[in-house]
């Protein structure tokens, strides 16, 4: 899906973040602390696999939106589509899992309550990351806010000497 690319967040400060959990390997774009795009490692297509907010599993394909070998690479498309706007907010994104989720049960036999599970772990998911991702930022505040007092300190201390 293209989108509009009009939502003003897209040209805000874009933070990737590198996370490994056993042989998941990922990165994760934000922007304001919620996840816009994962770059994922794929074994099986040994290529780095760019997804949207909803984070859809590797095997659906039509979630991939790109695929280049080379990280980097792959993360400077990955923020190239979310300033263009090919890459969908995670609203959008989480619109078209809710869309895609509702057609599977339309189609399924089963009907609503065997897909609603699914749905709802996949938005926990989501929900868990965005607070993962907080919780980094916030870290990383608290990280530069100690060392910006302890160079201030320091300098304090030299001038005390002088």
């Amino acid at each position: 899906m293209v989108t509009t690319g009009s939502d003003r967040r897209r040209y805000g400060v874009i933070e990737t973040r590198f996370h490994a959990r056993g042989q998941v390997v990922m990165y994760v774009l934000s922007i304001g602390g919620q996840t816009w795009a994962q770059i994922e490692w794929s074994a099986s297509r040994r290529a780095w696999c760019i997804q949207d907010a909803s984070g859809r599993c590797l095997a659906h394909c039509d979630a991939i939106h790109g695929q280049n070998v080379d990280a980097q690479t792959a993360i400077t498309l990955a923020k190239r589509m979310i300033v263009d706007g090919r890459m969908p907010t995670p609203e959008e994104a989480e619109a078209q899992l809710r869309e895609r989720l509702a057609a599977e049960d339309a189609a399924s036999p089963a009907g609503a309550d065997a897909i609603e599970p699914i749905e709802q772990q996949r938005l926990d998911e989501l929900r868990i990351d965005e607070i993962a991702a907080q919780l980094e930022a916030v870290e990383q505040q608290r990280l530069e806010d100690y060392w910006i007092e302890v160079a201030r300190s320091r300098r304090v201390d030299k001038r005390r000497r002088a």
